[in-house]
């Protein structure tokens, strides 16, 4: 939950950010079904490379649009072991996230793709440390209030739990 000041003001507030990361092992028990999706997938590459590289360039331009398909091609191609959590870009913001993933390629999905967002959750003090031992903060190891209003009241600020939809996509539960 949000901590608010007296006067309506955010203090501290929940934030996620997202580390954009590519998924390229296929695996199933059925080889049939492997080499189909692997099909699809390599089928999905080869129409929509291109636009999905230079969409990536566009909106993270550490790399260009080539440094881009070039890093896939490469990752894609070893022969010894592929990796499974291939990091793209760090630290995503929700609305990066959420226009890369209605960009070419990416928009079919993650099983299709490999491509997939992991979502870190962050707190976020729009006035830094101003006031940090009175608000408090959490244990990363954990997500555990350590001091503050955060500790005082930490069993309202995490809510209550609910229910929501999960899926099991490449061997981990993810929230859909």
């Amino acid at each position: 939950g949000n901590i608010y000041s007296s006067d309506g003001q955010l203090l501290v507030g929940s934030m996620p950010l997202y580390d954009l990361r590519m998924d390229f092992v296929i695996k199933d028990k059925d080889p049939k079904q492997e080499r189909k999706l692997r099909e699809r997938r390599d089928s999905l590459w080869r129409i929509e490379a291109d636009s999905f590289c230079m969409a990536l360039a566009e909106m993270f331009p550490k790399y260009t649009t080539q440094q881009y398909k070039d890093m896939f091609i490469q990752e894609r191609a070893r022969k010894v072991k592929p990796k499974r959590n291939f990091l793209l870009v760090r630290g995503v913001s929700y609305i990066q996230y959420r226009a890369i993933m209605q960009c070419p390629y990416a928009r079919h999905g993650s099983i299709a793709t490999g491509f997939y967002g992991e979502e870190i959750p962050q707190r976020q003090k729009p006035y830094g440390s101003m006031a940090n031992r009175t608000l408090g903060s959490l244990m990363t190891t954990n997500d555990s209030a350590r001091n503050g209003i955060e500790l005082a009241y930490d069993s309202i600020l995490r809510g209550t739990p609910g229910k929501r939809h999960r899926e099991k996509v490449r061997e981990r539960w993810t929230d859909k």
